[in-house]
């Protein structure tokens, strides 16, 4: 498997995509994406295949949600469906020049880090080295995951990406430039950034706004902002606008 640190010593680096709205614009009938990774198995790999086709580098296993608040079920169910999406990626990627990464989101109302350590050690079984740690609002849980996923395996490599609004603040009123130096100077951090929450105009406002960092910066807008028609939650910004800004 290609090195994330490698890829990124190259320059800039494609990522894919989103994967729960894509799923669905490509006919996914599960409720949740991830759940797809062992109902719809040839459709996910399908989606990956996409993104690779058009450029992306790393590729995030379909787990964003995959824990048992988000979907509902005990660990042993949530340890299937993460080594299912695990060997999907695998298989999409084959000798592509690409790594797939861990994908794990917040976890609503978790109390402690008892589940998102539970979490990591399934990736850590699988031998996966890479982790996006995505979408949060506040530093304190994807911090503390971090130090616990490198205490566990020090050759690992560890992002951390908040979800913004236009004011350029997360939801729990995190400054955007504070959230990216505490980031910087943490050593169980290697990369750090924004996905989410905003378009790709705003993504560009805030960043020109911020200073310079000694780690990598990741930039993952969204396209545009959800529309709802006809009953469906739609990006409508076309490829080319969305080009033309990042």
């Amino acid at each position: 498997m290609i090195d994330l640190k490698n890829l990124l010593a190259d320059g800039i680096l494609l990522t894919d995509g989103a994967m729960g709205t894509y799923y669905k614009e490509q006919g996914g009938i599960c409720t949740r994406a991830e759940l797809a990774n062992l109902e719809q198995p040839s459709l996910i790999e399908d989606i990956h295949r996409q993104y690779l086709d058009a450029g992306a580098r790393l590729i995030r296993a379909n787990t964003f949600g995959a824990n048992t608040v988000s979907l509902s079920c005990d660990m042993p169910r949530i340890k299937e469906i993460i080594t299912a999406a695990y060997d999907i990626a695998k298989d999409a990627v084959g000798t592509k020049n690409a790594v797939v990464a861990a994908d794990i989101g917040p976890i609503a109302g978790a109390e402690d880090m008892s589940e998102y350590c539970a979490i990591a050690d399934i990736w850590l079984s699988l031998g996966v080295k890479a982790f996006m740690l995505e979408t949060f609002t506040e530093p304190e849980a994807p911090t503390a995951l971090a130090e616990y996923i490198k205490q566990r395996c020090s050759e690992s490599y560890v992002h951390v990406s908040y979800a913004l609004t236009d004011t350029g603040y997360t939801k729990h009123s995190y400054y955007s430039g504070r959230l990216l130096d505490l980031a910087d100077k943490s050593p169980y951090i290697d990369s750090m950034g924004f996905n989410c929450g905003v378009g790709p105009m705003h993504m560009q406002s805030i960043l020109t706004k911020l200073g310079e960092y000694s780690k990598p910066v990741f930039a993952l807008p969204n396209a545009g902002y959800p529309e709802n028609i006809n009953g469906r939650v739609c990006y409508t910004l076309n490829p080319e606008y969305f080009a033309n800004i990042v």
